[in-house]
């Protein structure tokens, strides 16, 4: 498994993106089917958008973009010497 690209700002959204190979290392038949979900449910409190891709041969690829507010600008310090 690998990030594909350190996440990036790209306008106002951080965007991730997780590479995974499909060469499991634990037992795959074991499920316990919650992780996808609760990636995508804490993606989304976020106001964020999780896209889930198959990648070949056979692993997937998971986008994450979550916005990100713009930033606070810091109070002029000269009018506050005044």
């Amino acid at each position: 498994m690998t990030c594909g690209s350190p996440p990036k700002r790209i306008s106002a959204r951080i965007e991730l993106t997780v590479d995974d190979d499909g060469k499991a290392g634990a037992d795959v038949s074991v499920k316990s089917g919650m992780g996808l979900l609760g990636m995508r449910e804490r993606i989304a409190a976020l106001g964020g958008a999780l896209s889930i891709e198959t990648s070949r041969p056979s692993g997937l690829r998971l986008r994450a973009r979550i916005p990100v507010p713009p930033a606070e600008t810091p109070p002029d310090e000269t009018r506050d010497a005044a």
